[in-house]
């Protein structure tokens, strides 16, 4: 198959998502931006998920479909919640075990941030590598968290003999609250 090394960049954060995943067996997710990808994985790896999209009606819409049978078991718990700030009028569960952040553009930071003050134990980060979402407004304390970092060639955006790499970051709280 020509071109089948190619992954898909939709698909980046994966194998980091998979280990963590497997390694902390979350049961209480809050995601930033459903996907066809993160979503389905948080499901199917039996935690309760709180998915929030931030853009796009017509995409949430798609989710809804997708996982009715989540959404009616509610192990699902879909907010469609538009605009930057919007996030911030949501009430969110009281222990957040994973936080992943893949949402609107304008806010991705301040997700993460909002996550960070409610202590959830692993803040997944997809896109770090693109410094227009304002990473350098995240506020991460250090004495609190780890970092690991995944990197991924994107090889379909390999520029002037340049490899382009998507990049996602786990913060992992030091003190265990999963």
């Amino acid at each position: 198959m020509e071109n089948s090394h190619i992954v898909d960049p939709y698909s980046s954060h994966l194998p980091l998502l998979r280990v963590l995943l497997a390694a902390y067996q979350p049961k209480q997710i809050v995601e930033f931006g459903p996907g066809n990808f993160s979503t389905e994985l948080f499901l199917n790896s039996g935690a309760k998920v709180m998915s929030i999209e931030m853009q796009e009606p017509a995409w949430y819409q798609a989710i809804k479909n997708k996982h009715a049978a989540q959404l009616k078991k509610n192990q699902l718990d879909l907010h469609l919640s538009l605009g930057a700030d919007a996030f911030l009028a949501l009430e969110y569960p009281d222990h957040i075990d994973l936080a992943f952040i893949d949402g609107h553009a304008d806010s991705r930071p301040e997700t993460a941030n909002l996550m960070f003050e409610k202590k959830a134990g692993i803040v997944i980060v997809h896109d770090f590598e693109y410094k227009g979402y304002g990473w350098e407004r995240m506020n991460v304390n250090a004495n609190l968290y780890d970092t690991v970092s995944w990197k991924q060639r994107d090889p379909a955006n390999d520029k002037d003999g340049y490899f382009h790499y998507v990049e996602t970051v786990a913060f992992i709280s030091k003190i265990p609250v999963l």
